[in-house]
């Protein structure tokens, strides 16, 4: 029998909660993993300063509770909303229906090729688009017949919280693979 020698534990955790100060200068993030559904899958606990003009990056800090933070995206935006459902062979929540009043416009789908489930999803600002973050670390943003216009790729877990900032130009997503990452919404 082979002796063990040592057990390796890591220190970290997942992020399961993510947010954008409405000024659009601090980021936060939470390990709580609370998950009651799609788009609220815990509270912030610590934040962070984002690099200005003038101002290097800041240092990991408690969340203060005078800051409001941007967090999960909108389901129902101008008349529209979003809804997920299990349609797939796997169970999972593999499909979300884009809809407005006058019936269906479009239905976003995952697969075992793209992340097999919708963990977090919204209206980007202005309503044209939607994204979604998945499994095995996909993000994606589709139109609102459901098309996929582009991939945000760099995280190795599932993806579990997305915020964006008002003015919708930076995506904050936070993941099992231990990180928080920020992305330009426009180009990935």
């Amino acid at each position: 029998k082979p002796k063990i020698v040592a057990i390796l534990k890591g220190k970290g955790r997942a992020v399961h909660g993510v947010g954008v100060s409405n000024d659009g200068t601090r980021i936060a993030w939470g390990y709580g993993g609370q998950f009651k559904n799609p788009n609220d899958a815990g509270p912030l606990e610590f934040s962070l300063r984002l690099p200005e003009k003038d101002r290097s990056l800041g240092e990991p800090k408690k969340v203060d509770a005078s800051t409001s933070y941007a967090r999960n995206l909108p389901v129902s935006l101008g008349g529209r909303s979003l809804k997920h459902e299990s349609r797939g062979p796997f169970g999972y929540w593999d499909t979300v229906d884009i809809s407005q009043s006058a019936g269906q416009l479009g239905r976003a789908e995952r697969g075992e090729k793209d992340g097999y489930t919708h963990n977090a999803y919204g209206f980007l600002p202005g309503g044209q688009n939607i994204l979604s973050a998945g499994g095995h670390g996909w993000i994606s943003a589709y139109d609102l017949k459901g098309r996929k216009l582009l991939d945000y790729n760099g995280h190795s877990g599932d993806v579990w919280a997305l915020a964006v900032s008002r003015g919708g130009k930076l995506l904050v997503s936070g993941s099992d693979d231990q990180t928080v990452r920020l992305w330009n919404t426009r180009t990935g």
